[in-house]
């Protein structure tokens, strides 16, 4: 299939994660914390290194936070609600570009569908 894969490292094994299950990947530190459907990875690399290639798949709404934009069920004006019911932050650097973006993709969402 031509699924779209994020290749993680973390703790010597590499785990390939369907992107379309990523929620988002935050940077905490020197570290990636990627939370998908399933569970939730540290790895040593950043996010930019773990999104190359994949960019377009995310809308990066904060300094340090990437989020997948299939996962958001509302904008609020400060924060993208998530359809688990958790929230990322938007922050005011971002937020232009963020609302941008997300409006892009439900544009492309709806295309795909139509």
């Amino acid at each position: 299939s031509s699924e779209m894969m994020l290749a993680i490292k973390s703790r010597g094994s590499t785990e390939l994660i369907p992107v379309k299950d990523v929620k988002y990947i935050e940077r905490l530190g020197r570290k990636a914390h990627t939370v998908t459907v399933g569970a939730e990875y540290w790895s040593a690399h950043t996010p930019a290194e773990l999104l190359r290639g994949h960019e377009e798949q995310f809308i990066r709404c904060h300094q340090s936070i990437w989020v997948n934009p299939q996962w958001i069920s509302a904008l609020k004006s400060d924060e993208f609600q998530l359809s688990d019911g958790s929230s990322v932050p938007i922050s005011r650097s971002y937020k232009q570009t963020a609302r941008e973006q997300f409006f892009a993709s439900l544009r492309r969402q709806q295309s795909e569908i139509g």
